[in-house]
Parts: C-alpha cells; sequence; structure tokens
C-alpha cells in the first residue's frame, strides 16, 4: 500500500522536537533493527481483483510523469508505448510489478529472421482519444491513486487549445460529465486519471500462510499434517507458484490440498476456522481454512499474542495536523510475541511503551527524590500558583490551567504521554537536582516601584458561619480541600475570630509565610469589643480585615473565601446558627486593597545562588534580610551592611 499524498503537520509543539527513524525498504520497528518480512495475497481467497486505473488522454504531443508512494517516474512521453510506460512505471522502488494495456492499438507485422512476427502497436496518448489500462499485479489490495502530473502541454494537432483545456480534470471523474465542465469539444486536447477497479486482493504478512521471523524476515509456511502446506508464490491469481521473474518469499502458493486452519490445535486454540462453504447473496464459495483470531491475538495461526497500544511517539501524518495514531508499544519499543509484552526503548516505559520516563540519576529515583515525575496534564495543574513561574504569572486561585481537557484536540496530544519533574519546594532544575535559593526585594530599588507589599481586604457580614481563606493552589482533578488545607487553605475559624487567630491561622500556610492583620474597626490593642472578623450587621460600619503579605512579593492572586453553617446542639440535634450573610475578597487596588509592588529576585539581585546547597553567595556590602531591607533570617541578600551604608546614597 502506498501513499500519494504529502501531509503537513506544522501546528503542534512536536513538529521538530520529536524525531523517528524512517526505515529503509525491509527494516522496521523503533530503531529499524528488525526485519520486514514480504507481503501477499492469502491463495485461499478467490474471487479477487487486482487494483486498476485509467489514464485517458486525447493529444498528439506533450508528456506527463506518474507518482506513487511519493516516487516518481521519468517524463513519459504522448508517443510512448505501454511496453515503454510500463518500464518507466516498474523502475519505482515502490511497484513491484503492473500490466499496461492500451485500448487503442494497431497489429503490425514484421519479418525477424525470416519469420513473420505482428506485434500490437499504439501509443499512451491518441489524437481521437487513449484509454491506458494500468493494472497492479504485484501490490494487492486497494491503492491510492496514482499522482498525474503534466510536465509538457498536451495539444492535438489542428485543434486550438488554451490554458482552461491544457489541464488536468477531476481525478475519478467520466470523460462524459467533465467534457462539458472543462469546455471540451470531443477532439479538444485532454488527459487524467481515475480508478476503474477497486484492488480487492489481500495484502498480508506472509499472505497470512506462514510466520514471520523479524530477525531475519523469512516467512515460516505452516504445515498441515506434518509436512509443509504452503510455498513462495509469484503473485498471480490464481496461486502460481514463484519463479525466476516473481518469487515474492510470501507463502502464497498452496503446494497440497488445504483441509485445516492451521495450528496443531486449530488456530491454537484462540481463534474460530473458517472451515465450512458458503453463500454469500447467491454466491457459492469454498471453505478457506482461515482463521479469524479472538482479541489480543494474531498470526495464521492465532498463535501470537498482541502488545498494548499507545499513542505513537513518531508516526506520520494521516491528514493534515493529524498524527500520533494508536500503534503497539507506541512506535518506541519491540513486541515480544511469546509474551505480549513490550520492550521499550530507553528512556520509555508503560505497559505500551507510552510514557516517557522523568530524569533523575542512575540508581536514584526519578527526579533525584527531589520531586513527583507527574504527566503534562498534571504539571499544569501543579501550576496554579504553587511555582515561581506562577508568582510572576499572577497564577493564582481563580485562574485554572489545563492541557488536554479538550478531548482528540491534536495539539495536546501528549497530555498523559509526556512527563516532567514537578520539584519539591527549596529544589529546581529539569530533574530537581538543584537547590532554590530564597528570593527576596532589591535593596537598592528605594521608593517607586518595588516600594510597596500587596495587602488584601476582606469584608463579611454576619453573627453566624464559619469561613475558611484560600491563598493559590486551587482544587484541581489531582488536590481536594484535604489536601490543600495547611499549605494553601487555612482552618474554619469563626465569624467572630480576632486578628491573632487570623494572622495565626495565615502564618501556619506554607504558601504564605509573614503577614500583619489589622482590623479597620479595632482602635487599640485594647479594643475587644471591635475584634472580631466580621461586622456584625450591615447597618455598622465595615470592618475591612486588611491582610498585608510580609514574605510574597509582588502583584498576588486574591485569595478566596469559603463558608459553612455553624451548629448547636438542642435536645442532642445539630441545629444551624446560620452563615455569614454576605462576604468578599478584594485586591487589585479594589477597595482597601493595595497592589504588591515589590520585586521578587533570587538572592535580592544583590548575590549569586550556590546550587549545591540553596545558600545565597551575597556580593560585598549585602546581607540576609527580614523581607524590609534590614538585616534578619530571610536568607536573601536584601539588606545592606551598616558598615557600609555608603552605598545606598
Amino acid at each position: 500500500m502506498g501513499e500519494n499524498t504529502l501531509y503537513t503537520y506544522h501546528d503542534a509543539w512536536d513538529q521538530q522536537h520529536i524525531n523517528g527513524c524512517k526505515c529503509d525498504k525491509g527494516y522496521e520497528g523503533p530503531g529499524c533493527s528488525l526485519f520486514s518480512c514480504p507481503f501477499g495475497d492469502d491463495p485461499m481467497t478467490l474471487s479477487q481483483y487486482d487494483e486498476m486505473q485509467t489514464i485517458k488522454c486525447n493529444a498528439t504531443s506533450g508528456s506527463f510523469t506518474l507518482s506513487f508512494a511519493k516516487k516518481t517516474t521519468e517524463l513519459i512521453n504522448w508517443d510512448d508505448t505501454a511496453l515503454q510506460m510500463k518500464a518507466k512505471l516498474e523502475a519505482l522502488p515502490t511497484l513491484a510489478g503492473v500490466k499496461v494495456t492500451l485500448n487503442k492499438e494497431i497489429s503490425i507485422t514484421q519479418t525477424v529472421a525470416g519469420l513473420e512476427v505482428t506485434t500490437l502497436h499504439g501509443t499512451v496518448c491518441h489524437p481521437s482519444g487513449q484509454a491506458v489500462n494500468v493494472e497492479f499485479t504485484q501490490n494487492f489490495g486497494d491503492q491510492p491513486l496514482m499522482l498525474l502530473t503534466v510536465k509538457e502541454e498536451i495539444k492535438n494537432i489542428g485543434y486550438e487549445t488554451n490554458e482552461t483545456i491544457a489541464k488536468i480534470c477531476s481525478r475519478n471523474a467520466s470523460l462524459e460529465k467533465y467534457s462539458v465542465e472543462c469546455g471540451w469539444t470531443f477532439m479538444d486536447p485532454y488527459i487524467y486519471l481515475k480508478e476503474t477497479r477497486v484492488g480487492t486482493r489481500e495484502s498480508e504478512i506472509c499472505s497470512n500462510r506462514g510466520l514471520c521471523d523479524p530477525t531475519n524476515g523469512i516467512c515460516t509456511c505452516v504445515m498441515q499434517g506434518g509436512v509443509p502446506a504452503y510455498d513462495t508464490s509469484n503473485g498471480a491469481s490464481p496461486a502460481a507458484a514463484g519463479d525466476a521473474f516473481n518469487n515474492r518469499g510470501d507463502c502464497g502458493f498452496p503446494i497440497i490440498s488445504i483441509t485445516a486452519c492451521p495450528g496443531e490445535v486449530e488456530c491454537s486454540g484462540h481463534g474460530l476456522c473458517a472451515s465450512e462453504a458458503t453463500v454469500v447473496g447467491g454466491v457459492f464459495s469454498l471453505p478457506t481454512f482461515r482463521c479469524a483470531c479472538s482479541v489480543g491475538w494474531q498470526g495464521t495461526d492465532c498463535s501470537e499474542m498482541q502488545c498494548q497500544k499507545g499513542k505513537a511517539w513518531f508516526d506520520l501524518p494521516i491528514a493534515d495536523g493529524v498524527a500520533h495514531q494508536l500503534v503497539e508499544c507506541s512506535n518506541m519499543g519491540i513486541c515480544d510475541r511469546t509474551k505480549g509484552d513490550c520492550t521499550c526503548e530507553l528512556g520509555y516505559f508503560g505497559g505500551g511503551c507510552e510514557r516517557m520516563m522523568c530524569p533523575g540519576m542512575l540508581g536514584k529515583s526519578f527526579c533525584n527524590g527531589h520531586g513527583r515525575c507527574l504527566e503534562m496534564r498534571r504539571l499544569a495543574e501543579e501550576l496554579q500558583g504553587t511555582s515561581q513561574a506562577a508568582v510572576h504569572a499572577d497564577v493564582g486561585m481563580q485562574t485554572s490551567q489545563s492541557y488536554g481537557k479538550t478531548p482528540n484536540n491534536p495539539l495536546t496530544w501528549d497530555f498523559d504521554s509526556m512527563q516532567g519533574c514537578h520539584c519539591d519546594d527549596g529544589y529546581t532544575g529539569y530533574d530537581c537536582s538543584l537547590r532554590k535559593c530564597k528570593t527576596g526585594p532589591d535593596p537598592m530599588d528605594r521608593g517607586g516601584l518595588g516600594s510597596t507589599f500587596e495587602t488584601q481586604d476582606v469584608n463579611c457580614v454576619g453573627q453566624a458561619g464559619e469561613w475558611t481563606l484560600t491563598f493559590r493552589g486551587g482544587g484541581t482533578a489531582t488536590r481536594d480541600i484535604g489536601s490543600r488545607e495547611g499549605k494553601f487553605t487555612t482552618g474554619w475559624l469563626r465569624w467572630d475570630a480576632t486578628e491573632a487567630d487570623v494572622k495565626k491561622e495565615m502564618e501556619k500556610l506554607t504558601a504564605v509565610g509573614k503577614v500583619n492583620v489589622k482590623f479597620s474597626r479595632k482602635l487599640n490593642a485594647t479594643d475587644a469589643a471591635n475584634d472580631r472578623f466580621c461586622t456584625a450587621t450591615a447597618a455598622e460600619e465595615t470592618n475591612h480585615v486588611l491582610i498585608q503579605f510580609l514574605d510574597e512579593l509582588g502583584n498576588l492572586p486574591t485569595m478566596k473565601m469559603k463558608v459553612r453553617d455553624t451548629f448547636h446542639l438542642v435536645n442532642n440535634v445539630p441545629e444551624s446558627d446560620g452563615t455569614l450573610l454576605s462576604y468578599i475578597v478584594h485586591g487589585d487596588g479594589n477597595g482597601l486593597s493595595v497592589k504588591g509592588t515589590k520585586q521578587d529576585h533570587e538572592c535580592s539581585g544583590r548575590g549569586i545562588c550556590h546550587r549545591a546547597t540553596g545558600k545565597c553567595l551575597c556580593y560585598s556590602g549585602y546581607t540576609s534580610s527580614d523581607g524590609r531591607m534590614k538585616p534578619g533570617d530571610r536568607g536573601d541578600c536584601g539588606a545592606v551592611l551598616e558598615y557600609d551604608l555608603r552605598i545606598m546614597q
């Protein structure tokens, strides 16, 4: 089977990033290490036909080419004979053999060595129209239409031509239909190609009457009653033995009377044998003694196990932008037919070699033991506010990140195949082998940009209920609220929680660090009456709960609030107190919130990160800060040493 259509593959990310082997003829496998066995027609299935394609040409000048399976003939001239055209077609490495006949030929009698020899003569084009039938005698099955390309203008002497009619008209078109649509008169020049008979003969490994040995590419033909039942054929129909001109090596010629299906037990006990004659549509057919294998089995005798399929890591597109079809071992492994197991190429794993391994040092776990190996879809979910990239991209609870969520999207075909490392806190690098250093604001960025911490404004009204705040790490398919609590989400707090309660819960979160909490209605440290989170009623002055982030810098994603009922017992039966009447979280400068503008640089931009230890090596005159440009234990280089304050001037 050949393919003549060239499909493009330009839009997907892997167009120039995943390479694979295009094997030479006679070889196969992900590394082209296996030998291909011959294909052939099953000799026991009769009343089948070879593919036929017909060229119709009305001309007395010009030339054209024919392409099959991306190989192109030399120029075929209008006055070439059938034998000349046959020779040019059979010179293609993709065509094993053809028969070329002409509709219009004349008999020419010549004397050769004293004997009169009569031959037929004709040209592939004719002034009153010629039909050239090309029969595929060695390429079995339904073949793709050859590609006809005019190289020199097709003309018919004595008749006027123009650009419109001296062209190839549609494939699969009848002359009668397109003579009108193309503006032809009866003698106008034309040339076109169409399929006139669909090939119905099988094209199967070892003609489905033998087993392939991929170590040498030789078919081992099946036995019957302890003696060989088939031998190599010449590809003819009915089947004939291989000869000096065509010796396919395909087990396509029965050498004894076939009376049973192959296998020590019919079809090896893994299929059904077609051992009975059939009548379909009034047509009587002899038994084919052909096995129909059960799911998971293959081969002429159903003795070979199939391997798990996965999306091909590398294959040819079947349409523009469409590739990565399901194949055994994902085209990245070799199937062991005795066990149905894939032996994957280095760097790939899974039952069908469908996943790429994560990096990591030999002998250690994936990601060097400092991260999790996740599929692309999982990595996209984890991006929600948990990585440094997410910080700068403003990714948070309100931003949903997904990859591969849309089914059958060719741009995200690798959502469950490609894997990468999601590093633990404090580690970085593609394999999580490097340590991260602390980040902080640049101490030399004084005033203007970089001068403010983020403050978010939370308001609520009510005298019952409980609430939580979530900062980054929103809910995803792989992370529920239980796994977020303590890292991204606070525990449940009452409507009347105090400043100290809120600060304590917020600073428990590993995604937050240190914060300042201020209730706008609380006048001083002893004002217990106004030291409650929610405003009791809408008629009262709003209590703005101002949460200032001291460790997380820059413009931060707005927190998300969740509420629920509180209950009290009445005769040991829980009775609802109710929930908060209303609530809102302001960010990005809305309400009393302040957008964070402090820059966040590794080692505060005033040192070099030592990747082996994760420690900042500060430049001269700088030291670790408290995040507010004063010396502290943050571990960055965000403070100026007092004895070097001259550099601030």
